[in-house]
């Protein structure tokens, strides 16, 4: 019965990691996935929740080519002030992967395919995105985002020219 009971403890705890690391990893590509969406439907509030206060963003600015690095920026804000500009944005994530999970710490990285829509004109941009979160309490927060875009389908300030 000893044995039995041993033999179940150790199987229990080694398995508890792995499965805390699925979890965690199952719960970070919602966060990442969340992200898109959120912002998509304008939800502010839902977004600044994925966010850590202070978030280290390297995106390549949208408007020229030659790139803007912005720290500790007001992620939510830049967007909240340009995504409304256009009738319809799709940001679409797919080929999410985890590369690293420790308790307190995690990296990932996806795809991403941009849409904006305005006024029967549309502007695309295709890339790569990195990201590196924390945990904050029970919940998993991105404080690093770098975006590196591949592709776009021209200036995306010929889309906001009236």
């Amino acid at each position: 019965m000893k044995n039995r009971f041993r033999i179940a403890l150790i199987l229990f705890l080694g398995a508890s990691p792995i499965a805390a690391v699925a979890d965690d990893a199952a719960e970070i590509e919602r966060i990442l996935l969340g992200i898109a969406t959120a912002a998509d439907e304008g939800n502010w509030t839902l977004l600044e929740q994925k966010f850590a206060d202070n978030v280290i963003l390297n995106q390549l600015s949208l408007f020229d080519e030659t790139g803007d690095r912005v720290t500790e920026a007001d992620v939510i804000g830049g967007w909240a002030d340009l995504l409304p500009r256009f009738d319809k944005t799709e940001h679409r994530i797919t080929d999410v992967e985890i590369a690293a999970i420790s308790r307190i710490t995690a990296r990932a990285s996806s795809r991403f395919h941009a849409i904006y829509h305005r006024k029967g004109k549309v502007w695309e941009q295709t890339g790569r995105l990195d990201y590196l979160l924390k945990r904050e309490g029970d919940a998993w927060v991105v404080t690093a985002l770098d975006t590196t875009p591949e592709w776009q389908s021209g200036p995306l300030a010929e889309l906001l020219a009236d």
